[in-house]
C-alpha cells in the first residue's frame, strides 16, 4: 500500500494527527494536491477577471458552500470564506501578501495553500479550491466530497 493511502487509512479510522511525522504529513499532502479530491467536479464561472481588482477578494456561494475568491499578482486563488475561529467572512478581511487576516480577531490564513498562520491553532486550516481563469472567466472547482473534506482537515 503506498505511503499516501496508509496514512490517509489511519487518519480515517481517527487516529492522532500528532502521530504522523511532519515529513509523513507533507508527503501526503503533496500526493493529494496532485489528486483530485472528487473526480466527477466541475468548474463553475464566479465572475470575470475585471470583477476582482488585484489585492482584493470576493465572497461567492458555490454548492452550498462560501467560497471567497481572491487576486493577487500572480492570480487568482479560493479558499473557504468562513473564518474556523468565529465564522467571520475572511474575503472582507485584511489582505497582507498572501496572507488573509480575519476583520474580527485577525488570524492570518494563506491564500494558496489555505494554512492558518498562527502559531498555537495551526489545525484550524481552510479548504482550498482549484482556480481556472479561461476567456475572461473565474471558475472554481466545486467542492470536494464532504468525506474527502473531513479527511483533509484531519491531517493538516
Amino acid at each position: 500500500m503506498p505511503d499516501h493511502h496508509r496514512l490517509a487509512f489511519l487518519a480515517e479510522q481517527g487516529s492522532d494527527a500528532d502521530f504522523f511525522s511532519a515529513e509523513a504529513i507533507d508527503r501526503l499532502h503533496r500526493c493529494l494536491e496532485h489528486t483530485p479530491l472528487n473526480p466527477m467536479a466541475e468548474f463553475q464561472v464566479v465572475c470575470r477577471t475585471a470583477d476582482i481588482a488585484v489585492g482584493d477578494a470576493k465572497c461567492f456561494e458555490i454548492s452550498g458552500k462560501r467560497i471567497g475568491v481572491y487576486r493577487l499578482t500572480e492570480g487568482f486563488y479560493a479558499i473557504d470564506d468562513p473564518c474556523p475561529h468565529a465564522g467571520a467572512s475572511l474575503a472582507r478581511g485584511c489582505i497582507e501578501g498572501d496572507v488573509i487576516h480575519c476583520r474580527i480577531h485577525h488570524w492570518g490564513f494563506g491564500i494558496k495553500d489555505g494554512l492558518c498562520r498562527e502559531p498555537h491553532f495551526p489545525q484550524h486550516n481552510v479548504q482550498t479550491y482549484e482556480v481556472r481563469v479561461q476567456n475572461d472567466e473565474v471558475s472554481i472547482r466545486t467542492p470536494p466530497h464532504e468525506r474527502d473534506y473531513r479527511l483533509n482537515e484531519r491531517l493538516m
